[in-house]
């Protein structure tokens, strides 16, 4: 299943030597080692209301409401 299908996606890519990120700055080279487990979290909001105008124009209004939260470990 594809959660993001049909929405908008931004992605922020570091490159980080594997040691800064590595549980007690391990080299790990086994992708399931507990040490080489990192975790994401990120959320995304949005106006809480949306009017559509006559004519197909829309407004947003309103204080921002989170509307995802998406979150993994490597």
């Amino acid at each position: 299943m594809n959660s993001t299908k049909g929405v908008n996606v931004h992605s922020i890519a570091i490159e980080v030597p594997k040691t800064e990120v590595a549980k007690g700055g391990a080299t790990p080279t086994d992708a399931s080692s507990p040490a080489s487990v990192i975790g994401v979290w990120t959320t995304a909001s949005r106006q809480k209301a949306r009017v559509l105008k006559a004519g197909g124009t829309d407004v947003a209004s309103g204080p921002y409401v989170q509307v995802s939260r998406l979150g993994t470990r490597w």
